[in-house]
């Protein structure tokens, strides 16, 4: 302890000189300000602290991406664009600036500040933007899917393989078994990483269709491997949302390709996989809604309390004293409850923007038309989540997707011009 306490004032200064560091590799390396990021999202509660704050390790390494790209280009990525990306994204950046007010807002009238909901907020914030000034072009697009596959390809065995056999002869609960889950090293929570398993589902077909043509044979049975493994964890761990958002985008893909054997072989797929996990893991029929709370109720709290304030609502965050189990968990009634009619309809109009230039952009760029689906995967992803704007995986899909647009219209302008 006293050795401890002796080294403390060097600390800080080492940190600062490590980030320092950081900084000047990221704006020579872009693509390792992007892999190291990816690299920490498996790390849920690692913080870096600070003299005033504390921050996640992905967080501050997006922090760091974003200076970066803001110093090596400025924001020239982003005014170069068309008319119609500029546009969806200064939607996105007014609904960052309106969930401010509405903290402001809910702090004029209650006197107090959800810190923690307005820090995550803003930090999925500047990770969308870190990834849309940092992602140039194809290439940084496909290293990003590449890296996300593999690294929860491995923190998939690392998490889940070693625990099996405690599973199945410990655990009697499922909330249990999602608690041993959080008993390893990095303090992982079971629901983030299943949801980050469905995004690893989606990104895994999304890069099948992305390499469609450079992909050999063997390459597209591990990505197919990797794609099973991920399906049975959250089949075995019985993820409703995830695993339901990741068959939409797998199905979608199949109906666009005219493929209604693999669809048939899919759900096969995932029979097998429910039945081999409800064999050895026998907490699968032990689901009790009174572990969460009655989500029904919860919804219809958070909907009495909008009642109360419908137009600006009770101020962002502010829902987390109003409803009983701390938050309705469901994205419609918290958007309702804390910020009203007004950043309810934004919200809306962000994700029916996005919809639209994904449809726009999948048209005219074959064959990858399954960013759409991904959309559609958002919609079901975020619909259990306590916010949509707090929630990292969410947050991180629409990133992804926001990219994505990005990408392809820069493509569609360097056509124009040559």
């Amino acid at each position: 302890m006293y050795w401890y306490s002796d080294i403390i004032p060097i600390l800080a200064p080492l940190a600062l000189l490590l980030m320092g560091l950081f900084f000047i590799l990221f704006v020579k390396y872009p693509r390792l300000a992007l892999f190291l990021y990816i690299c920490t999202l498996p790390l849920f509660e690692v913080y870096i602290s600070l003299s005033f704050a504390r921050m996640r390790l992905d967080d501050m390494l997006a922090v760091l991406g974003l200076l970066a790209a803001v110093s090596r280009h400025g924001l020239r990525p982003i005014t170069s664009l068309d008319q119609r990306s500029r546009n969806l994204l200064k939607i996105y950046v007014f609904n960052i600036v309106l969930l401010c007010i509405s903290a402001a807002y809910g702090y004029i009238l209650y006197s107090r500040l959800n810190v923690y909901d307005t820090g995550r907020m803003l930090g999925n914030f500047v990770k969308t933007m870190f990834l849309v000034l940092t992602i140039r072009d194809r290439d940084d697009f496909v290293f990003v899917l590449k890296t996300y596959v593999v690294i929860f390809f491995i923190t998939g065995i690392y998490y889940y393989i070693p625990i099996t056999r405690q599973l199945q002869w410990e655990i009697d609960s499922r909330y249990q078994a999602k608690r041993t889950l959080g008993a390893r090293d990095m303090g992982i929570n079971a629901n983030t990483y299943g949801y980050y398993l469905s995004i690893g589902i989606m990104f895994t077909l999304l890069l099948r269709d992305q390499l469609h043509d450079s992909l050999s044979r063997s390459r597209v049975f591990i990505l197919w491997g990797i794609f099973a493994f991920f399906t049975v964890i959250l089949a075995s761990l019985f993820f409703r949302a995830a695993l339901i958002a990741a068959m939409v985008v797998f199905v979608y893909r199949q109906v666009s390709r005219q493929k209604a054997g693999l669809i048939f072989g899919v759900m096969i797929l995932i029979i097998a996989a429910m039945s081999s996990a409800n064999y050895i893991f026998q907490y699968l029929q032990t689901f009790d809604v009174s572990d969460i709370g009655n989500r029904s109720q919860r919804f219809i709290e958070g909907i009495m309390a909008w009642r109360e304030h419908p137009i600006f609502g009770h101020g962002f965050g502010q829902e987390y004293w109003l409803i009983s189990h701390s938050t309705s968990h469901n994205s419609i009634s918290a958007s309702l409850c804390e910020t009203g009619l007004i950043g309810f309809g934004f919200m809306l109009t962000t994700l029916v923007t996005l919809l639209v230039n994904l449809k726009d952009v999948v048209n005219k760029h074959e064959p990858l038309k399954l960013p759409f689906a991904l959309g559609i995967g958002l919609l079901v992803l975020m619909s259990p989540t306590p916010s949509m704007w707090i929630d990292k995986t969410s947050m991180l899909l629409m990133g992804i997707l926001l990219t994505y647009i990005v990408v392809c219209r820069r493509e569609e302008q360097s056509r124009g011009n040559s």
